[in-house]
């Protein structure tokens, strides 16, 4: 074989991996359904909300399985979440506010970030805070649950 033909078959292997290493991600990533959309920030409202109100059962509906949350650098998975829940309720009231959604949905997975306004009560004192939340949910036959969920403190930009 020549150089010629050695280059030429070089560069047709080379094209052919570029072409087929293209970025599908917009081809496989659908438009989500409206109904999917809302069922989805209505299971996160719910569970946040049901995490103000130490709601075990709420939340319990709304995880699944293998659930884990990441909060401040540390991983909680249910049982330990929950723990964590009754402590700071003990010391005070809650509320939290999820607000301004941005979801992914890809088939039956899907990943949303979004703010939540919280406030604190205890007797002393009131806190307001703002969070930053992301979670990825399955779809299942009993709807979409919460596979994991991270929280984090939001800074001003």
């Amino acid at each position: 074989m020549n150089k010629v033909a050695v280059r030429l078959t070089i560069i047709f292997f080379a094209i052919i991996s570029i072409y087929s290493c293209k970025d599908k991600s917009n081809e496989e990533v659908g438009t989500p359904t409206e109904a999917d959309v809302t069922a989805i920030e209505t299971t996160l409202t719910n569970f946040s909300n049901a995490i103000a109100t130490v709601d075990s059962t709420t939340l319990q509906k709304l995880a699944s399985p293998n659930f884990v949350l990441l909060d401040e650098g540390k991983d909680y998975d249910y049982p330990l979440m929950l723990q964590q829940i009754k402590t700071v309720h003990n010391m005070g009231t809650m509320t939290r506010k999820p607000q301004m959604f941005r979801t992914v949905i890809h088939k039956d997975v899907a990943w949303s970030y979004y703010q939540v306004l919280v406030n604190f009560r205890t007797q002393q004192k009131s806190i307001d805070l703002s969070l930053l939340e992301s979670a990825v949910l399955k779809k299942t036959n009993e709807g979409w649950l919460i596979v994991m969920m991270t929280t984090a403190p939001q800074t001003v930009k």
